[in-house]
C-alpha cells in the first residue's frame, strides 16, 4: 500500500512539474514576443519620426520612406483610381499622417486655400463624399 503511494506522489510530482515547465516556457514565448512587439513600435515611432522630419522639410524621399514604412496605405489608394499622380500620392500619405491643412500648406509652401482645393479635387479622384473626415477615411483604408 505504501508503495501505490509513493507511485501515485511520484506521478503527482512529475505532472505538476511538467505543467510548471510548460507554463514557463509559455511566459517565455510571452516576454519575447512582447520584447518582438516593443522593438517594432520603436522601428515604427523612429519611422514615424523620420518621416516627419522629411515632410517638414519637403524632401523629395518623403514618399519613398513613407512607402517602406507603410506600403499597404498607397497600393490601396492606388486600387481606388490607379491614375493617382506622385503629388496626390504625396498630399494623401500627408493626410494620413494627421498633418492639418495649415501644416501641409506650410511645408509645402503653398496657400491654405489651395491644400483646401487640393483635398476637394482629391476627394472627385478617390469618390469620397464630403461628409466623410478624409483623415478617417485614409486610416480606415490603411487598417483593412
Amino acid at each position: 500500500m505504501f508503495f501505490i503511494y509513493n507511485i501515485v506522489v511520484l506521478c503527482l510530482i512529475v505532472v505538476l512539474l511538467f505543467a510548471y515547465i510548460r507554463c514557463q516556457k509559455k511566459k517565455d514565448i510571452i516576454r519575447q514576443k512582447e520584447f518582438e512587439a516593443n522593438a517594432l513600435k520603436e522601428k515604427l515611432n523612429n519611422s514615424y519620426d523620420c518621416i516627419i522630419e522629411l515632410v517638414k522639410k519637403n524632401d523629395p524621399n518623403f514618399l519613398n520612406k513613407f512607402q517602406e514604412a507603410y506600403p499597404n496605405f498607397i497600393k490601396k489608394l492606388l486600387a481606388i483610381n490607379s491614375n493617382l499622380s506622385k503629388s496626390d500620392l504625396i498630399f494623401c500619405a500627408m493626410i494620413w499622417l494627421g498633418l492639418s491643412s495649415k501644416e501641409i500648406a506650410q511645408y509645402t509652401f503653398v496657400e491654405h486655400r489651395s491644400v483646401q482645393n487640393k483635398k476637394h479635387r482629391l476627394r472627385k479622384k478617390l469618390n469620397i463624399s464630403s461628409d466623410v473626415d478624409l483623415y478617417l477615411f485614409f486610416k480606415n483604408l490603411s487598417e483593412h
